[in-house]
């Protein structure tokens, strides 16, 4: 579960509330992922016990993903994006940008940034995430 919740980067809490149709080419094929398939096609709303605690480092801050998808990108471009969020080790807005917020950091390929275990990310195939 802590893996599915780090490849969507959307929440921390664990529910599959979110939309299958708008996510599921950021998540690999898992039983959870098809467990999230159903409860979606069907309009349940499932809220599953906080399983992974992930607090925000600094006040204010937001979910990386979540900021990307209100700054308008379309679904390739988001499914790129959380691609390469995965492979720099990224969850928040904080991790990316400077101290004070106002830029991002130059030094975001090289840092350390991890708040959990992050699972291998695979490259993306031809057509996929289309």
């Amino acid at each position: 579960m802590e893996h599915f919740l780090i490849k969507l980067g959307r929440s921390r809490q664990p529910t599959l509330c979110e939309s299958f149709q708008l996510y599921q080419y950021w998540i690999t094929s898992s039983w959870v992922k098809s467990i999230w398939e159903k409860v979606d096609n069907y309009g349940y709303n499932a809220v599953l016990d906080n399983i992974i605690d992930l607090p925000f480092p600094r006040v204010g801050n937001k979910w990386l993903m979540c900021v990307l998808v209100d700054l308008g990108y379309n679904q390739q471009e988001l499914r790129r994006m959380n691609g390469v969020r995965l492979h720099q080790q990224v969850l928040f807005l904080s991790d990316v940008l400077c101290v004070r917020g106002k830029k991002i950091d130059p030094r975001v390929g090289t840092m350390n940034t991890v708040h959990s275990h992050f699972p291998c990310e695979e490259p993306m195939l031809e057509g996929e995430g289309t």
